[in-house]
C-alpha cells in the first residue's frame, strides 16, 4: 500500500512539474517592476521666468520638463532620482526626454533610449550627450540693454553714413537709436 501511495505521489510531482516546465515565469512587460534611476545634469532654475505673451499677459516660459516613455514626470531639484516606468506593450525600453536651462539663456533637449531589465534598477546617465541622439540646443533671444547702445556703438566706431541691421526681433531700442544722437 505505501509503495502504491509513494507512486501515485512521485507521478503526480512528475506531471506538476512537467505543466510548470511550459509556463512562461518571465512577469509580463506592462507588470510596472521596471525601476530606472535617472542622472539629470544641472539645470538653472527657471521656474519663476516670465515673459510677455502675445496678448500682452505675463506666462512663465521656461520651465525644465521630464518625460519617460511619453509621460510626464513631475519635476523636482533632485539630479538623482529613482523611477518606476511601465514601457509600451511589448517594448523593453523606453525614451527619456528632459528638456534643461544649462544656463539661463539656452534651452537644450537631451533624449536617450534605456534599455529596461526585470528586477533589476537600471542606470540611466543623462548627464553627458548621447552620440546616438545629438541634443537640440534652442538659444534664447536677449535683447542688448539701451543704455549699452551707444557705448557698444562708440566701441566699433559706428558713424552716421555706416548702416546697422538688426538680425534680432525689432524692439524699442536699436542701434539706429544710439547713431543718430
Amino acid at each position: 500500500m505505501a509503495y502504491r501511495t509513494l507512486g501515485w505521489t512521485l507521478l503526480l510531482a512528475s506531471l506538476l512539474g512537467l505543466a510548470g516546465a511550459g509556463c512562461n515565469k518571465e512577469t509580463p512587460v506592462n507588470s510596472g517592476e521596471f525601476e530606472i534611476q535617472l542622472l539629470l545634469p544641472e539645470t538653472t532654475d527657471n521656474s519663476d521666468y516670465k515673459e510677455k505673451g502675445p496678448d500682452d499677459h505675463w506666462v512663465f516660459t521656461r520651465p525644465t520638463q521630464l518625460s519617460v516613455g511619453g509621460k510626464d514626470i513631475d519635476e523636482v531639484s533632485e539630479r538623482k532620482r529613482t523611477l518606476q516606468v511601465e514601457p509600451e506593450k511589448g517594448k523593453r525600453s523606453v525614451t527619456v526626454v528632459y528638456s534643461y536651462w544649462p544656463k539661463s539663456y539656452t534651452n537644450r533637449v537631451r533624449t536617450k533610449v534605456v534599455a529596461l531589465e526585470m528586477g533589476k534598477r537600471v542606470e540611466a546617465d543623462l548627464s553627458k550627450e548621447d552620440p546616438v541622439n545629438p541634443d537640440k540646443i534652442f538659444p534664447v533671444y536677449y535683447p542688448t540693454p539701451h543704455s549699452l547702445l551707444k557705448p557698444m556703438c562708440e566701441m566699433g566706431k559706428v558713424g552716421k553714413n555706416d548702416i546697422v541691421s538688426r538680425i534680432s526681433p525689432p524692439r524699442k531700442a536699436s542701434a539706429s537709436t544710439s547713431v543718430k544722437s
